[in-house]
């Protein structure tokens, strides 16, 4: 007899044909690629977080002592740059073991991520000039930061505003070309709905 919830009493799903890849140039790109394309200049972002020589990832070069949850990249300037990458929330240590595409279950989104910005506004104009490469590489991420910060706030460590986030940038995106949108062109609520990030 089966004891499973379902019983006899399922049907299974044919499998489809899949696509072929290279599951380690995908890997490579996933923990070093510039897949975002804006972020905190480089030389900043370690000054201000400090180091992570810990390379849970077994990166080399300058993603080698920063956290997993970042990448460095050149910008489309050549400016270097810290930027967030899709480990911010898919990956997390485990009984000692660093895991990609385990739902974070330490991520913080409890504060304003734009409350820092004035700080580092203050910083890039400071060491780099308000007009710099460095201040344009972070320009981008910048009004992201500073439109979605306030908006995915979550009332407990754990939790993930996923869903927000998503209706926040669909908010600010041209659906014909995904340009960028200053005035959302749709109305959304306040309510932040958590949710659990899925492995």
């Amino acid at each position: 007899m089966d004891n499973s919830p379902v019983g006899d009493n399922f049907q299974s799903i044919d499998s489809e044909p899949q696509r072929n890849g290279d599951p380690a140039a995908g890997r490579d790109y996933l923990i070093n690629g510039d897949y975002i394309s804006s972020g905190i200049p480089y030389d900043l972002f370690t000054a201000a977080m400090g180091t992570d020589p810990e390379n849970v990832l077994n990166r080399s070069g300058d993603n080698a002592v920063i956290s997993p949850a970042f990448t460095a990249i050149d910008h489309a300037n050549g400016a270097r740059v810290a930027a967030p990458n899709c480990l911010q929330c898919h990956g997390q240590k485990l009984m000692g073991q660093y895991i990609i595409g385990l739902g974070n279950s330490f991520g913080d989104f409890t504060n304003n991520g734009a409350s820092a910005l004035p700080l580092l506004d203050a910083g890039i104009a400071a060491i780099y000039g308000a007009g710099s490469d460095e201040a344009e590489a972070f320009a981008r991420f910048r009004r992201g930061t500073a439109i979605t910060g306030p908006r995915i706030i979550t009332e407990v460590i754990g939790v993930n505003p996923a869903d927000k986030l998503t209706q926040v940038l669909v908010a600010h995106r041209d659906a014909r070309d995904l340009s960028w949108i200053d005035d959302a062109q749709f109305a959304y609520d306040d309510v932040v709905v958590p949710t659990d990030v899925p492995a």
